[in-house]
């Protein structure tokens, strides 16, 4: 069976007695490993007990798991993946795919954490930790652990704060290429995309991040195309644009339409696909890819 994402949070927190196996799988490691803890604990609380708690390297779903719940934890699978969809088929099992938090949801857990400790952020520092934050569960919330423990018990985050605190590199220079791509500087592209892929960033989390924010450009376009001012565009924009970033998104919005982006979204998706399907270099395709969009908005400039 494959559960619907509006019924993940309800299952966790109490899950139907007639599911004796999930499978946890998708490409948010720490999200897979933070649910299967959630899971777990709903039948022992303590993972640690081993007279309760095993891990299995069986195949247990041609065989009755007996009163057992099992959990299973497993990277991204796509949709024909044999495990995966035994989990599906199985009347009795369940699988849950774990991916990146949305921009909401990763508003709602910074003012979670941040409540526990009774620290607020500015409106700067809220939309910076959203911008750069996300990719993993476990890694977001260690960093925002981190963060109240740095403005202390009923502390104040502000801008500053939030940089000097949770700043990574990588993600700073991920977006810096992807500007790059978007506003067809192709040089700054390269010398930018090289760093990011020798910090381990992997090519499908580039692919990734330059596939969304093209979408967000399209529906930015889409609203200037309909009369909007490209000011009103901007201040008017949900999530809210970065403040730094507005010029960035100033000039790419007179770059690009709804028809020269939608071509530059299909590649990139073929992109994504050609790099679990053909045995390809993954780096090549993705800086194939990536320059080929630059040129596209180069030839605009």
């Amino acid at each position: 069976m494959k559960l619907p994402p509006s019924r993940i949070s309800a299952f966790l927190q109490r899950p139907d007695p007639n599911i004796r196996a999930v499978l946890l799988y998708g490409p948010d490691e720490g999200l897979v490993h933070e649910r299967a803890g959630v899971l777990a604990r709903t039948v022992c609380p303590d993972l640690k007990d081993p007279f309760r708690v095993a891990k299995l390297f069986a195949d247990f779903l041609k065989s009755s798991p007996g009163d057992a719940f099992v959990v299973v934890e497993a990277g991204e699978l796509p949709a024909r993946a044999a495990l995966r969809r035994v989990f599906e088929d199985a009347p009795h099992a369940i699988a849950i795919g774990c991916y990146p938090d949305t921009p909401r949801d990763l508003a709602a857990l910074v003012r979670e954490m941040l409540a526990a400790h009774r620290v607020t952020a500015s409106r700067d520092a809220g939309q910076f930790l959203v911008e750069h934050l996300g990719g993993d569960r476990l890694l977001t919330r260690s960093e925002l652990e981190k963060l109240a423990l740095y403005a202390g018990d009923g502390g104040r985050v502000e801008l500053e704060d939030a940089r000097l605190s949770v700043s990574d590199t990588a993600a700073l220079e991920l977006d810096d290429a992807v500007m790059a791509a978007a506003e067809g500087d192709a040089a700054r592209l390269e010398r930018v995309l090289g760093r990011v892929l020798q910090e381990g960033e992997s090519p499908v989390t580039i692919i990734r991040a330059l596939l969304r924010h093209l979408h967000r450009l399209h529906a930015l376009t889409a609203r200037a195309a309909g009369g909007i001012g490209v000011e009103e565009v901007l201040r008017t924009a949900r999530p809210p644009i970065f403040f730094k970033q507005q010029d960035n998104f100033r000039k790419q919005l007179a770059l690009w339409s709804q028809t020269r982006l939608r071509p530059q979204l299909d590649r990139l998706t073929k992109a994504e696909l050609d790099m679990k399907t053909t045995g390809l270099p993954a780096e090549t395709i993705c800086r194939e890819a990536m320059l080929a969009v630059a040129q596209a908005a180069r030839l605009r400039r």
